[in-house]
């Protein structure tokens, strides 16, 4: 009896570990999802209101939801920061903690994009923008489109291990 509940355990331990995998590959797409709404609202922003770095931050803070959000409303806040620290690093301070789930080249990009806002002439901020956002949708239809393979893959091999274990124990 003691055998198979410990069975079941390695069996459910496999599964977890699997799905567990496969819901941070969909945190990560949400989280470029919303980037690239936020992207949008910055750059429509920027274009037509020239809105200050506070505004834009509230504006993106209202158009978006989750990690993205959270960071928008953080530097929102710590904008009367600003003349203790440049807004480069409040951003990247931020951008490290709230986006965490991010790839290591669509966080360069990100940060790089922190170094360009409210420093250079608006046409290279919005350009920055642009590229950032591209770079971004490509990464999200990248992971979107592994998403089945990876369900696949990682529930498919932790049940695998489970079970390897579960063998290897009875």
């Amino acid at each position: 009896m003691l055998k198979l509940a410990g069975a079941i355990l390695c069996l459910t331990g496999g599964l977890l570990t699997g799905i567990s995998i496969y819901t941070e590959s969909r945190k990560r797409l949400e989280c470029l999802r919303m980037l690239i709404m936020a992207l949008e609202i910055m750059h429509s922003e920027l274009a037509t209101n020239l809105a200050p770095l506070p505004v834009l931050m509230k504006k993106v803070s209202e158009g978006t939801n989750g990690c993205v959000k959270e960071l928008a409303e953080e530097l929102a806040e710590r904008t009367g920061e600003l003349k203790k620290a440049g807004f480069e690093e409040l951003w990247r301070e931020s951008v490290q903690k709230r986006l965490s789930l991010l790839d290591r080249k669509s966080m360069q990009r990100i940060l790089h994009l922190g170094r360009i806002l409210g420093r250079a002439e608006l046409s290279e901020q919005l350009s920055a923008i642009r590229t950032a956002e591209e770079c971004l949708a490509l990464k999200a239809a990248e992971t979107e489109s592994s998403l089945p393979e990876v369900r696949k893959m990682s529930v498919g091999l932790s049940l695998a291990a489970g079970t390897l274990v579960t063998i290897v124990f009875l």
